[in-house]
């Protein structure tokens, strides 16, 4: 009764409220939140981890919001759970008493400054599948050495929760769990005794409950006195507007701290209004850090500074640089959508694709190349050929063993989205596209140089067909990717069942592959 009453006068206060807010905005004496709103609420890096009946969901917002999540047997889903804390820019919200064996549809949806964002329904399902693989422990090392702190980091190629165990003996005597669920992780063990060795033990264990674990050892500094250090950025990009990594509406912003850092690049078309908030790729704090600016204006100069701060929460800030993005050709028209910049000139779009040093044709199989960033591009048709504006003429017969000396392109960019592509070469002459969606994921192939990047006729792009099957470089499970999810096949019966070609699986870094959301296990 008492709680009944409790909340029927909480609801008579916040209606009082609202009516009040009312009439002042109608008197023009109070601006709505979001008048005050710098920049647009985004929901990014949703993920969900089922074990043992419940659910952990997570994502980020590029603001700091509340937190609620609907989920439920249908897309009507039915039940929520929510934190109205608008405090938080990484969310995490639990689902509990969950039904084995079935599938679940959830969104999440964050709200800040007047403005709600939802994310599109996600499927899951609950079945119990182990792949019986332990995570592997990777990047393995003790990070920093202070004379009383250590810092230990690692990765994992799959996501897991860990624990570290040390002491002055082989028999530890103290433990603490790092973290969440995910695959980089860090920790700085603290209060040691000075100029003493340490032994350690990392233990990882994914959501199955298969587990790993690492050794190793350590000697505290003999002096006790605070790190005098002083955290530096250096190795700040772009430094000029000729840059590779600016484009006409994106900009890589990459830098390097001297110790175990994370960091924030503050930014805006004012070197004085540094309004905008941009976080690297690296969930973690580290030396090397990285980023992507997105949805700029052509032809716009941008100020920017990076922010950063160390394990003991020291911080550094760096001058204030600035870029210019490409400013788009005086005849070429352009419409805004979803996806950046449509270009409607043919002839003005030939400017933005990677200029041809040469054209040769296989006498033996009269295959056509075009040689662009020393590498030999097939052009499949003549409808291909007239539309980046070639001319036969200039065509020159080579032989096979000439050509062979050329490695082919196999990253491009769509230059109306400045979007990234790998080209994966089936058969002779059959080609596959996957997108590359972050510089992370680009830098996690050793063989990758944005010095590689063509960029390329849009309809040609269009052409090649999708990557449809996966599985991680070193790994054995087979995954399809569908409507922007991998869906692990249970074995290798059902992936012949379902008339799937060996052939065709495509092999991706862990970063890459940790890009797609689990979904429902084909069986």
């Amino acid at each position: 009764m008492f709680k009944k009453i409790a909340n029927i006068s909480r609801k008579l206060v916040f209606t009082q409220m609202i009516a009040k807010l009312a009439l002042l905005t109608s008197l023009g004496l109070f601006l709505p939140f979001q008048a005050l709103a710098t920049e647009d609420l985004q929901i990014s890096n949703v993920d969900i981890e089922i074990e043992n009946g419940s659910a952990i969901v997570t994502w980020s917002t590029n603001i700091r919001s509340s937190s609620r999540v609907d989920y439920g047997l249908s897309s009507e889903y039915g039940t929520y759970v929510y934190n109205n804390n608008a405090n938080d820019r990484l969310h995490e919200l639990t689902l509990s008493n969950l039904l084995s064996e079935e599938t679940y549809h959830f969104k999440v949806t964050s709200s800040a400054n007047g403005q709600t964002v939802s994310s599109f329904d996600i499927i899951v399902d609950t079945s119990d599948f182990n792949d019986g693989e332990k995570p592997e422990i990777e990047d393995f090392s003790v990070a920093y050495v202070t004379g009383n702190t250590a810092t230990i980091h690692f990765t994992t190629d799959e996501k897991a929760t860990s624990r570290i165990y040390y002491g002055t003996t082989q028999d530890f005597g103290k433990s603490k769990r790092i973290g969440s669920r995910r695959t980089s992780f860090e920790y700085t063990v603290k209060s040691l005794t000075p100029n003493t060795v340490y032994y350690y033990k990392i233990e990882a264990v994914d959501e199955y409950g298969n587990k790993r674990s690492k050794f190793g050892d350590f000697k505290t500094h003999v002096d006790t006195e605070p790190d005098d250090m002083l955290l530096d950025i250096t190795r700040i990009k772009p430094v000029d507007d000729n840059d590779q990594d600016i484009s006409y509406t994106a900009a890589t912003i990459s830098w390097r701290n001297n110790k175990l850092a994370d960091g924030v690049v503050k930014y805006g078309t004012e070197s004085t209004r540094l309004y905008k908030r941009a976080y690297p790729e690296q969930d973690w704090k580290s030396l090397d850090q990285t980023l992507r600016l997105t949805n700029l204006k052509p032809g716009t100069r941008y100020y920017f500074r990076v922010d950063t701060r160390d394990i003991f929460k020291d911080r550094a800030k760096s001058n204030i640089y600035s870029f210019v993005t490409k400013a788009m050709p005086d005849n070429l028209q352009q419409a805004s959508s979803n996806d950046g910049v449509i270009f409607r000139s043919l002839s003005a779009l030939r400017r933005l694709f990677t200029q041809a040093s040469a054209l040769y044709k296989d006498v033996a199989s009269e295959k056509v190349y075009a040689v662009v960033n020393n590498q030999k591009h097939y052009i499949a048709n003549s409808e291909v050929f007239k539309r980046y504006g070639y001319s036969w003429r200039n065509v020159q017969e080579v032989s096979s063993s000439f050509l062979s000396n050329l490695s082919e392109v196999n990253l491009v960019k769509d230059p109306t989205t400045d979007k990234i592509y790998y080209l994966a070469k089936k058969g002779d002459a059959r080609w596959l596209k996957i997108d590359i969606p972050s510089p992370s994921v680009f830098g996690s192939y050793a063989s990758n140089s944005w010095d590689k990047v063509v960029a390329i006729d849009t309809e040609e792009l269009t052409s090649y067909n999708d990557v449809s099957l996966v599985k991680a470089i070193d790994g054995s499970t087979v995954y399809l990717l569908e409507s922007g999810m991998k869906r692990p096949i249970a074995s290798p019966s059902v992936f012949e069942n379902n008339g799937y070609n060996w052939s065709d699986i495509v092999e991706l870094s862990n970063t890459h592959l940790d890009a797609y959301h689990t979904g429902t296990t084909m069986r």
